[in-house]
């Protein structure tokens, strides 16, 4: 949903678009109706993300969560004040650039750590069934 939304403010705003008003255009005539899109489509995946990585910190460190939620916030933060920095310095293409690459980055990761908790889980499960005690005598032997 990001990546859908880096493109279209790509196509939708120049370049210099964070240095100030402009007039120049980008690759289709500016369109608000096409930012309040991009904005909505920004808002969503950010819920979905904020979602995902919610979950999955608590099931994997349910024990400690406190800890995981204050490192993921802190980190999240970290990143917040780099983008506010460079933000006023970077073209708008260069900060899509650098979004769209972490946010690879991101879920790449995310997918990694989301199936190696589900192989954990499934090899976890498969060592509950083989530590069963099987039932005395053959079940199909009938006196």
């Amino acid at each position: 949903i990001h990546l859908v939304s880096f493109f279209l403010i790509f196509i939708n705003l120049p370049a210099e678009a964070p240095f100030g008003d402009t007039k120049e255009i980008s690759y289709i005539n500016p369109s608000p109706y096409l930012a309040m899109f991009c904005s909505f489509l920004l808002g969503f995946g950010d819920a979905c993300f904020n979602t995902q990585i919610y979950s999955i910190l608590g099931g994997n460190y349910s024990d400690n969560s406190t800890s995981a939620f204050a490192l993921f916030k802190f980190t999240q933060s970290l990143a917040a004040a780099a983008c506010f920095f460079y933000s006023s310095q970077a073209l708008l293409t260069v900060q899509l650039v650098v979004l769209a690459v972490l946010a690879s980055l991101g879920t790449a990761s995310f997918v990694r750590v989301e199936w190696a908790a589900k192989a954990r889980a499934r090899a976890a499960a498969l060592e509950a069934i083989d530590d069963k005690p099987l039932p005395s005598g053959n079940a199909l032997h009938y006196d």
